[in-house]
């Protein structure tokens, strides 16, 4: 019982951490997106520094620049419900593995607007700039590869565990 005990702290302390999380993670990027250095953007420095970047352009990029991590947040949401199930000792249920379904399908899809985004964003804010001046960028960054590896495990994962759960629940009838 002991164990049981110090895993419902956990819990607790996880699902607090992953709703913060959820909250902060689009506010620092729209932060640094409109309010923060240059050097903070998802897309290369000379990129940003296009001249002649008009308002509907930059809002536009922000607006790219924010579906992943509302992705990941809507992805914490989930699991911060996962965890607060757990807190209450209620550790193997339907609502369980279909919240956890929830959360790695849209950790998957973070991850795949994680690697759109950087192309959008530099077709987006060099749309005005000449003929060959345009930027077309293909990013292949580690976060959002292992998202998508990640996220897949534990949607697929998540698909087992429900199954699982219907068919504990025929035995349960049955018997």
């Amino acid at each position: 019982m002991k164990t049981d005990s110090k895993l419902r702290k956990i819990s607790s302390t996880l699902r607090c951490g992953s709703i913060l999380l959820a909250v902060l993670l689009p506010l620092s990027v729209i932060y640094s997106w409109f309010m923060g250095p240059v050097a903070a953007a998802p897309v290369p420095h000379p990129v940003v520094q296009t001249p002649g970047i008009g308002s509907f352009q930059w809002f536009a990029g922000g607006l790219v620049a924010v579906i992943s991590p509302v992705f990941l947040s809507v992805a914490l949401f989930l699991v911060s419900r996962c965890f607060g199930n757990f807190s209450r000792g209620d550790y193997f249920s339907g609502e369980n593995s279909k919240r956890l379904s929830g959360f790695g399908k849209w950790i998957l899809l973070s991850g795949l607007a994680g690697l759109l985004a950087p192309t959008l964003i530099g077709l987006i804010l060099t749309a005005h700039a000449g003929q060959g001046q345009r930027v077309f960028l293909i990013e292949l960054g580690s976060g959002p590869l292992l998202s998508l590896l990640l996220g897949g495990l534990i949607w697929s994962f998540a698909r087992i565990l429900e199954r699982a759960t219907e068919i504990s629940e025929e035995n349960a009838q049955i018997v």
